[in-house]
């Protein structure tokens, strides 16, 4: 205790005194009312010592002298935007000593100098951190870093694009979806003005400054207080800039971009197999013709409400009578094999195959097959594809009785029986995750229950039973005569956490997947239903106060039947979505949705043209193909039903959309090329066709079929000559001849609009359209009236009303400055 010490010595003395007699520190303290702390001090001082008075020593020795305290004040004033990791760096180097962070700090505050210290975001709090931050980190793959220097140039351009629920993304025009298109101007710190930033997706406000940027990329603020005012006039004229400019080059927008990584060029291996599909009821129609019975969607169909439009497949593209038309669209598209499905009530009608055959069905499907083989294309058939036939959903109640699996393998051993010589590969069901669901649970499909919690299960149940049963018999009496093979088709949406760093949202994607494929593709490859769903489905039928869970059981000896029950595995594939996780009490009732506990969310900025379900998101398919491959021991797929549609009404044949789709998606197989066994393509469909409970409000072909002409014409549409191009060489081979296909793409769908209209003019001439006006030609009125509003009328209007509220405000504030 030295010199300006505020104890004075004959206090020192009292507290050794008494110390020294044995008196506690605490009583020493409370007694001459001094704080332990510094009694505790002046006791060990004297233990040290020996003596009461000590003498301060020289303490610390100053590293900087009042000359090297200048240096470095002069340094921090011409550097002022310099951390204190750089000003250490340049101390060592300048005095040639070893100098640690905090002697710089200290010494700069000698100095009455404040460090810069970057101006953090309000879009970096605890509060927004999940919407804002973590949405920029699961969607754009962001890191802290990059998110801080979310920047964008004074020469930048910027585009709006307008999303559901009221968001926009707003972004570079030159590099979009990529966070390094903000950094890459970024050459010289020193010469750039900053003076905009705007936080992803719309979810905060727009931030407007001006500034520079320092060499960790930060921006320093030059505006003062005194500028507020003005900087926040100069963002509503920089807000009303921007919306104004991206409506105006509205039509040069290329709202198809959605590159998740790098286009891959390449070609697949020798051997593979491009095809495209369709199936029975979607385009055979005639659906009382020769014999054929009654299947659950001819009896859903004529139910008034059950379809949009009320529309039915009773004719839809008249495949039953256009064969060898067909045919040679497939041979013009140089197809390797076609994949279609078989119609059990066409072959069987009452579904009971010893009830009664009918022939006539068995011969069209014969010519069929014939001329498929006869043009060296390789048929792919699918047993099963919802239609069921009616008399077997009245007497038995469908799928929800274990009597279905004897009926449906009867009707398969017909099937390998009669085409078995000339079918190689067989498919048993195609995505039985819709007839479970959207047959059983949500009534959306025939045959129209809502069972739900229940029917939904035990259906998918019968129909794994059946599947099981088929692979056995084919096994058994077929595949050593025919030397075919027998799989499945399981469609299924890639599920992406919203929050990648939440281990929530990471096991609700990971269930997401399983709810959905793996309920089918777990039980066929493991002989079981993945834990999640037993797990799941079980706790929340035990909180329902059931005794046993709503999710069936197989028994040992099932589970041994069922597994690896497959030769091949067929994948279909359409979008994905995100995934987060979200609780559903019991009280909710029983449903397969709320027994998932999560929620499926989509991104505004996927492209979406027109279908309410249908968004391009390519990256997702090579993520489901790797799933496939590391849970299924990587089995032999082939790709049974991918592609787009529109929700559209004109006869416009340049589905560009479609190229793009299907320019993405095949180009993400092809990454995953050498890890995936994946064996062939079915690009879907061949047709536009009857697309279920959407009516003909969709298109999914490759071919535009006028449905409202009585011949059913079929038309190429520009997605024909682009496909027949990737088939032809065997992938993407360069960038240059990729190019190429677009532009011949676009000049074949405008000869083939000129064709559609003029075939239009001809067939009204000759009255082929017994129910339209004499004037019309190639749109509808309303869709005419439609196209003129969507793309005249409220781009003026929107235009118009953002220049009177620019306007407004710019009188608002001026009038107050």
């Amino acid at each position: 205790m030295g010199r300006g010490s505020p104890i004075p010595p004959m206090l020192w003395r009292k507290i050794v005194e008494q110390y020294q007699k044995g008196v506690s520190q605490r009583k020493i303290a409370k007694s001459l009312k001094l704080s332990s702390s510094t009694v505790h001090n002046i006791i060990q001082r004297f233990r040290e010592s020996g003596t009461i008075s000590v003498r301060k020593g020289q303490g610390r020795k100053t590293i900087l002298d009042a000359r090297g305290l200048r240096a470095l004040r002069r340094h921090c004033i011409t550097y002022g935007n310099a951390t204190v990791m750089e000003i250490t760096t340049w101390a060592q180097e300048y005095f040639q000593k070893t100098l640690s962070v905090n002697t710089i700090h200290r010494a700069i505050r000698r100095c009455r100098l404040k460090l810069y210290r970057s101006k953090k975001k309000p879009y970096l709090n605890m509060i927004q951190k999940r919407r804002r931050f973590l949405w920029a980190k699961a969607h754009l793959k962001w890191t802290v870093a990059k998110w801080k220097t979310v920047l964008w140039s004074d020469k930048s351009k910027f585009e709006v694009l307008f999303g559901k629920l009221g968001r926009h993304v707003i972004r570079t025009k030159e590099d979009k979806d990529n966070p390094s298109c903000y950094q890459r101007s970024v050459q010289k710190p020193a010469s750039l003005m900053v003076w905009g930033c705007m936080s992803v997706c719309g979810m905060g406000s727009l931030h407007i400054w001006k500034g520079t940027i320092n060499a960790e990329r930060s921006v320093v603020f030059s505006a003062t207080e005194r500028e507020v005012q003005k900087i926040m006039l100069s963002c509503c004229h920089v807000f009303v800039l921007v919306l104004v400019l991206c409506l105006s080059v509205a039509e040069d927008f290329d709202w198809t971009k959605n590159d998740h990584d790098s286009f891959y060029y390449g070609t697949f291996p020798t051997g593979f197999s491009w095809g495209a599909g369709s199936s029975a009821y979607q385009t055979e129609g005639a659906w009382d013709k020769d014999g054929k019975g009654l299947s659950i969607w001819d009896v859903f169909c004529h139910k008034k409400g059950n379809v949009l439009f009320n529309n039915t497949g009773d004719s839809s593209c008249e495949g039953y009578y256009k064969v060898k038309d067909d045919i040679s669209l497939i041979k013009e598209l140089n197809l390797k094999h076609y994949l279609f499905s078989i119609s059990w009530p066409r072959v069987i009608p009452t579904g009971i195959r010893y009830d009664y055959v009918n022939e006539k069905g068995l011969k069209y499907y014969d010519t069929l097959i014939d001329q498929l083989v006869e043009n060296k294309i390789t048929p792919i058939v699918s047993l099963y594809h919802w239609d069921l036939p009616q008399v077997l959903q009245e007497k038995y109640g469908g799928w929800q009785n274990i009597s279905m699996v004897n009926y449906f393998n009867d009707f398969a051993s017909l099937c390998f029986e009669r085409f078995g010589n000339r079918v190689k590969y067989w498919i048993t069901f195609n995505n039985p995750w819709s007839v479970a669901v959207q047959g059983y649970e949500t009534g959306e499909h025939a045959p129209g229950l809502k069972l739900k919690g229940t029917g939904v299960y035990k259906a998918a149940h019968h129909i794994i039973k059946a599947h099981a049963k088929v692979w056995h018999t084919y096994d058994r009496q077929w595949r050593s005569k025919q030397n075919g093979l027998l799989g499945i088709s399981l469609s299924g949406d890639w599920g992406e956490p919203v929050d990648i760093t939440n281990p929530k949202d990471i096991e609700a994607a990971e269930r997401y997947v399983h709810f959905y494929m793996g309920w089918f593709a777990t039980p066929i490859f493991h002989g079981d239903y993945p834990q999640v769903m037993k797990d799941f489905i079980g706790r929340k039928s035990s909180q329902q106060g059931l005794g046993t869970s709503r999710l069936p059981t197989f028994s040992s000896q099932e589970k041994g039947y069922i597994k690896g029950t497959c030769d091949f595995l067929g994948v279909g594939h359409f979008t994905t979505r995100y995934i987060t996780q979200k609780s559903f009490p019991s009280y909710h009732g029983s449903s397969y949705y709320t027994d998932r506990d999560l929620a499926e969310l989509v991104d505004p900025r996927w492209p979406d043209p027109g279908s309410e379900w249908l968004y391009s998101v390519p990256w997702g398919f090579r993520r489901l193909l790797n799933f496939v491959k590391t849970q299924y021991g990587n089995p032999t797929i082939y790709i049974t039903e991918n592609g787009v549609s529109e929700k559209m009404m004109c006869t416009d044949l340049c589905d560009h959309w479609r190229i793009q789709y299907y320019r993405d998606y095949i180009n993400e197989m092809l990454k995953g090329k050498d890890g995936v066994n994946v064996k062939g393509y079915t690009a879907w469909s061949l047709l536009d066709k009857f697309e279920w409970d959407e009516g003909y409000s969709e298109r999914f072909g490759l071919y535009y079929v006028d449905f409202k002409n009585k011949n059913k014409t079929r038309y190429p549409k520009a997605s024909v000559q682009y496909y027949k191009r990737i088939i032809s060489s065997n992938g993407f081979p360069n960038l240059r001849e990729v190019e190429n296909w677009k532009r011949n793409a676009a000049e074949m769908c405008a000869s083939s609009n000129r064709l559609l209209a003029a075939a239009k003019i001809e067939s009204i001439e000759n009255k082929d359209y017994p129910d339209m006006p004499n004037d019309w030609l190639v749109h509808d009125p309303l869709t005419s009236h439609m196209e003129m509003v969507t793309e005249i009328v409220v781009p003026t209007v929107c235009t118009l009303c953002i220049l009177i509220t620019a306007l407004f405000l710019m009188f608002l504030l001026r009038k107050r400055t």
